[in-house]
């Protein structure tokens, strides 16, 4: 058996260019283009009437035979007999029971007040009694049984910072002027 070969970039290429256009991919857009489906050229034109436009061709027409005179003329004794119109019905006013009720009570209330506004009572006479006023009540404070809050300075945390630093400065002050002195005493010796 023989064994496939990968194909290589210029092949691949090559391949590509000699497919038919329909394989090579398309960058343009798509074209719309208008589709008609052609009802009208499908349609055959039908030599029948419609169904409706047959019934009515057929329809007999109407006549209407002439009325006698004497039945026109005539007071309901020949023909259709004339009717006498009945009065309309009058309303009758009607009353509930319990309206009759009512009245009767809200007259009954209207007498009393007429009476009791005939009956005159004197006046009430206004005394005014004297206001004695009582002591304000004393004035007391408790004494709380808690310990009073005690304030401790604080300390800003740059307040410590400098103060590291100022010692830090003094150590290192002190370690070169030792280290000075000791290289000034060598050379002394030498």
């Amino acid at each position: 058996m023989d064994a496939v070969k990968p194909l290589s970039i210029s092949q691949i290429a090559a391949a590509a260019e000699n497919a038919p256009k329909s394989a090579r991919p398309k960058s343009a857009r798509t074209e719309v283009k208008p589709f008609n489906f052609h009802t009208a050229a499908r349609v055959r034109p039908s030599t029948a009437k419609p169904r409706e436009v047959e019934d009515t061709e057929n329809i007999p027409t109407f006549r209407a035979k002439p009325v006698d005179r004497r039945v026109l003329e005539s007071a309901g004794d020949i023909g259709v007999p004339r009717i006498e119109r009945k009065p309309t019905t009058t309303p009758k006013p009607f009353v509930f029971t319990g309206e009759k009720k009512h009245k009767e009570e809200q007259e009954r209330l209207a007498r009393l007040r007429e009476e009791k506004d005939k009956i005159v009572e004197p006046a009430p006479t206004f005394r005014a009694q004297t206001y004695k006023a009582p002591p304000p009540p004393p004035v007391l404070t408790r004494k709380s049984s808690r310990p009073l809050t005690e304030v401790n300075e604080f300390k800003f945390t740059a307040d410590e910072r400098i103060e590291a630093r100022r010692k830090f400065d003094e150590y290192v002050k002190a370690k070169e002027a030792a280290a000075a002195a000791e290289k000034a005493a060598q050379e002394m010796q030498r």
